[in-house]
C-alpha cells in the first residue's frame, strides 16, 4: 500500500510567514515611497519623520495584517485631508504655495498616494517570499 507524507502543517506556516514578510515588504515600500514623494513642504521634518511602520505585520485568527503611517503627528491628518482640527481656524489670510492646510493651502496627501503605488506589488511580495520559502 502507498503512503502519502502529509504538508499541510508546513504549507498553513510557510504561506503564513510568506504573507507577514510580503506586508512588511509592501509597508516598507509604502513609507519609503511616502517619505520620497510627499507633495507638502518640508520645514521641520516631523512630518516626514513621522512616517513608519507602526506595527509589522502579525497573524490574527485568519488574518495578517500590519500598519503603517504617521505616528504621534496630529497635523498630519490635515495634510494628508484638509480635516479641520478642534481649536483651529483656517481664517482668510492665504500663505501661498506649500502653505500649510490650516493656513489656507492645498491639503498634500502622501500616504493614500503612496498605498495606491505600491499596494498593487503585494501579492508579487508574498508569491516570490513563498517560492523562496517553499525551495527549503
Amino acid at each position: 500500500m502507498a503512503k502519502l507524507k502529509w504538508y499541510g502543517a508546513k504549507v498553513v506556516r510557510n504561506i503564513e510567514k510568506a504573507s507577514r514578510i510580503g506586508i512588511n515588504m509592501t509597508m516598507g515600500a509604502g513609507v519609503a515611497y511616502a517619505k520620497n514623494n510627499h507633495p507638502f513642504t518640508n520645514r521641520s521634518t516631523t512630518a516626514e519623520k513621522s512616517i513608519a511602520i507602526t506595527a509589522p505585520a502579525i497573524r490574527s485568527g485568519s488574518q495578517v495584517f500590519g500598519l503603517w503611517g504617521s505616528k504621534n503627528v496630529n497635523y498630519f491628518k490635515l495634510l494628508e485631508v484638509r480635516a479641520p482640527a478642534r481649536g483651529m481656524t483656517r481664517g482668510k489670510v492665504r500663505h501661498g504655495k506649500g502653505a500649510p492646510p490650516w493656513k489656507g493651502g492645498r491639503p498634500a496627501p502622501t500616504l493614500g498616494p503612496a498605498a495606491s503605488e505600491v499596494y498593487p506589488q503585494l501579492a508579487r511580495n508574498i508569491r516570490k517570499v513563498y517560492k523562496r520559502l517553499r525551495k527549503k
